[in-house]
């Protein structure tokens, strides 16, 4: 085999290595199986549940889409309103507030029978709860106007 043989090849191997390492963590993410299901819950609101199968096992993921411009949606901030630091279940502040869905959408500090939430929680333009020190939390916010 002559030198520019050998060159061409151990070029091309390379090349082939260098794909294979970028494509090793995309492959790493594929989805072998994967079912989807879904059930309208009320008008502008749709409850998917998605179950896949990839290399790391079963991935069961909920989504809760919500047409925000259907005039019958509200969106709202449950909580425990008589004692922030006491707990409530997600299915008794919505059974309270007549939500036909809910999302727990917030870490706890939990000690004994005392939790408070984690992130920060405002309504109506006051803070309920005090954002934390972790700054690498997430938010979500609504407009006055409805917009996220």
């Amino acid at each position: 085999m002559g030198q520019q043989k050998v060159t061409r090849y151990l070029a091309g191997f390379f090349v082939f290595l260098l794909i294979l390492g970028i494509a090793t963590p995309a492959a790493a993410n594929t989805v072998f199986y994967e079912e989807k299901l879904w059930e309208p819950v009320a008008k502008g609101i749709t409850y998917h549940q998605n179950w896949q199968f990839t290399r790391e096992g079963w991935l069961r993921i909920h989504v809760l889409e919500v047409d925000l411009t259907e005039p019958h949606v509200d969106l709202g901030l449950l909580y425990n309103e008589e004692k922030l630091a006491v707990p409530r279940s997600l299915s008794q502040l919505a059974g309270k507030k007549k939500a036909v869905a809910a999302l727990n959408g917030d870490f706890f500090y939990q000690q004994g029978g005392y939790s408070v939430p984690v992130g920060p929680m405002g309504q109506d333009g006051r803070l309920v709860a005090s954002p934390g020190n972790d700054e690498g939390l997430g938010v979500f916010a609504l407009t006055k106007d409805g917009r996220i």
